[in-house]
């Protein structure tokens, strides 16, 4: 159960640092001391704040709910049009995916024509795995790494034993083409297209995207979003291309009129990422289908939201709204499905002017129907935002604690930060990368530090995007990424028939400032250095966005590629200055060079691996409070009728190794729970319940009791959470409630325990 609450955090109105100060500097051997202090800038992650955009509150009228709305979009299986594919489909696991049939693509984004890459076989080159919808072996014996060497470690003369330019990706839907809506089904209608690629004996199979899934774990606190970073950071309410697409605009209701206007909400990378992958025709999508068919489904008065799932009656959001049932043994069963419709939760959490119309818009849909993709975005971005992993090792040994790092550990510590790994050059600060919200301080677009300059291999002086690099894991020609272009025509730049990206809108900030300084952009965008004129050299091509190290130990496979399979492979690959060193010399950042300190001592190289197996949170790994979620069923491959599922069940605040619920005096018996919200769901208000304990010799007691929120618990309950007795109205017994952290404010809710 969960109470909610219409109280604001504070926004980000900026970050002023200085980047330098991520990079932490250690003097003495590459050993360093037998203990080590952390720099006092250098400070656990609760320290950071979460980023959140400055005009939220235009939008948001209840914040709360509108966590709660977004958990539900985040793992709904019906948004698919499938009925079967929700956005947590590809992210299921510790943020990421991790799944072995049917997760190989062959490399479709490598143009056919790449002269140097010999093993490139066109597009049915499979590699790795004989074709669609096998299995991959990831043992020491198994496909990994794609690019294998005889001494991993050691220099770039070794001899190559494999290479492939296939991608582990993850799998999304068959391609199809959209049809229509079954308002009585969350599969929609389809006819069949067939796939050149996806296809085993004729019939299609889920395709796999073409680049490695990264986790949405931490994710908040990237400037940024997606591999190549084309999820802009000024939300435009619609798209992930944020001020790149200037048709762009969401409806209003101003005086009983609607209008269309364009905004930007700033900090808002993971709302326009979120509106992505709903229409992609690989990941969720028929093809055709747009938003307004999303809309349309989603908002119908038959649609319940999670209606194929259960819901955990303890999980941290939702379970308040969950139709479910907690049997005594730990298991939950009942109804599936929240209480709440999505329009329902639509008009609790979002300003009334973006949805109280009742005017239709020139396309024939209503102002709720119109803004789906803003309630879409910002609801999930919100969800996301509570999914802080910041309880580590690595977080605890920088707020103090002296032996939250084992010795091995502490020497990996010296080597990534500052020391010969020059791991922090990448992942420097607290996030663990330089593509942070931090890293990049933008105040405004003239004060930021988004481009930056910097040598690359070839001894060029470049600019490029911060915390972006081309780290020579394969072959620029393969994936320009960050110097790719946006599907938007600049018309301030004329066409060239020899070159077909011409006049299209760049997706670099660092090539998009340029245009701005020759006046050939229609909009504002972060401005160059000062020193930097308008037609310098720019250097991202095959530059990636550098990933959260955070959980690493969990998000396997490693890189855009998801070539890598274990934390000491990707040791390897910088110790050896990347596979692909001299082929990507003029865009190759220059510090990726071999290092000698970790292909000459094992132990060196061992500890920096263990050091990185710091960065866990265990509550990811056992799905806790926030990281709790609704039951899913996930496509594992193609199968008759999808049978083969992996099924995630439904968690509460305690996760998967919640313990039993046990009557107060542990006979046993399975007690009952009645439980009201008095009040509604927009303001504070009281939980009323009566809680009954069945005995064996068939009596019963029970107890009446009101539960409010209180802040700042301190005594513990036998499974150590924090507890306050409750405000009773009835006599008889103290109890404890559990909490569930939403906004700083602990709620007490569910369980209680009598004499």
């Amino acid at each position: 159960m969960n109470n909610i609450f219409s109280g604001r955090s504070l926004p980000l109105v900026s970050i002023k640092v200085v980047v330098a100060a991520s990079l932490m500097i250690f003097a003495g051997a590459i050993y360093g001391e037998a203990k080590i202090v952390p720099p006092v800038n250098l400070v656990p992650l609760s320290q950071i704040p979460v980023p959140e955009p400055q005009n939220l509150y235009e939008f948001i009228k209840h914040k709360n709910v509108a966590i709660m709305l977004g958990k539900a979009f985040y793992w709904d299986m019906q948004v698919g049009s499938d009925g079967k594919t929700a956005c947590a489909t590809c992210h299921f696991h510790a943020g990421s995916d991790n799944r072995t049939k049917n997760m190989v693509n062959p490399g479709t984004r490598t143009p056919a024509d790449v002269s140097n890459l010999p093993f490139w076989s066109g597009p049915s080159g499979f590699e790795t795995v004989s074709g669609p919808n096998q299995t991959w072996d990831a043992s020491e014996k198994g496909e990994f790494p794609f690019h294998l060497r005889a001494a991993p470690s050691l220099f770039q003369s070794s001899a190559v034993i494999r290479d492939s330019n296939d991608i582990a990706g993850s799998q999304g839907i068959r391609l199809a083409k959209f049809e229509g809506l079954n308002l009585d089904s969350a599969a929609e209608k389809w006819s069949p297209l067939p796939d050149p690629l996806f296809r085993v004996n004729g019939v299609n199979v889920r395709q796999v995207t073409d680049r490695n899934v990264p986790t949405v774990i931490n994710a908040i606190f990237n400037f940024t979003q997606f591999w190549d970073g084309r999820a802009s950071p000024f939300f435009n309410g619609v798209n992930p291309f944020g001020p790149l697409d200037q048709s762009a605009g969401i409806y209003f209701n101003r005086a009983g009129s609607l209008a269309k206007e364009q905004i930007e909400i700033d900090f808002g990378s993971l709302a326009s990422q979120a509106t992505g992958p709903p229409l992609s025709e690989v990941e969720m999508s028929y093809r055709g289908r747009t938003w307004a068919d999303i809309a349309k489904k989603m908002l119908h008065k038959d649609f319940r939201p999670l209606g194929k799932q259960l819901v955990h009656p303890e999980d941290g959001d939702l379970g308040f709204m969950s139709r479910a049932v907690l049997l005594s043994n730990g298991a939950v069963a009942g109804e599936k499905g929240l209480t709440y419709s999505y329009e329902t939760l639509i008009k609790y959490a979002f300003q009334d002017n973006l949805w109280n119309s009742t005017q239709t818009t020139p396309e024939g849909l209503s102002q709720i129907e119109a803004n789906f993709t803003l309630f879409w975005g910002l609801a999930i971005q919100l969800y996301e935002a509570t999914l802080v992993a910041d309880n580590t090792p690595f977080d605890r040994f920088l707020g103090g604690d002296g032996t939250a790092l084992t010795p091995d550990q502490e020497l990996g510590f010296n080597l990534f930060f500052g020391g010969a790994g020059k791991c922090d050059l990448c992942h420097g600060g607290t996030e663990l990368t330089m593509a942070s919200v931090t890293a990049n301080a933008w105040v405004n677009n003239a004060t930021h530090a988004i481009i930056d300059l910097m040598n690359v291999a070839s001894g060029k002086q470049i600019i490029y995007d911060n915390g972006f690099n081309n780290t020579a894991v394969r072959d620029t020609n393969e994936d320009i990424a960050r110097g790719g272009y946006s599907p938007f025509v600049n018309p301030l730049v004329p066409a060239d028939p020899l070159v077909p990206a011409a006049n299209l809108i760049p997706l670099s900030f660092s090539a998009m400032a340029e245009l701005q300084a020759k006046q050939q952009l229609a909009f504002s965008v972060p401005i160059l250095p000062g020193n930097v004129p308008a037609s310098f050299p720019i250097a991202n091509d095959g530059a990636f966005k550098v990933p959260t190290l955070r959980n690493v130990e969990l998000t396997a496979p490693y890189m855009h590629n998801g070539g890598i399979m274990t934390i000491d492979d990707v040791v390897d690959i910088y110790a050896r200055g990347g596979d692909f060193h001299l082929q990507n010399k003029n865009d190759r950042d220059i510090n990726i060079q071999e290092i000698p300190d970790l292909q000459q001592d094992h132990l060196a190289h061992l500890a920096l691996s263990k050091f990185m197996l710091s960065f866990t949170d265990e509550r990811v790994r056992n799905y806790e409070t926030p990281f709790d979620h609704p039951e899913l069923y996930v496509p594992n491959g193609t199968s008759d009728n999808d049978m083969d599922m992996i099924h995630l069940p439904a968690t509460g605040v305690f996760g998967i190794n919640a313990l039993p619920p046990t009557d107060a005096d542990n006979d046993r018996i399975h007690d009952s729970w009645e439980m009201s919200y008095f009040g509604n769901l927009t303001t504070a208000g009281w939980y009323f319940g009566k809680y009954t304990d069945y005995d064996e010799d068939g009596y019963s007691d029970y107890i009446e009791f009101r539960l409010t929120t209180l802040l700042d618990p301190s005594p513990k309950d036998p499974r150590g959470t924090p507890f306050h007795p409750l405000i009773k109205n009835a006599p008889g017994g103290i109890g404890w409630v559990k909490p569930v952290d939403i906004g700083k404010v602990h709620l007490m809710i569910n369980s209680l325990l009598l004499e």
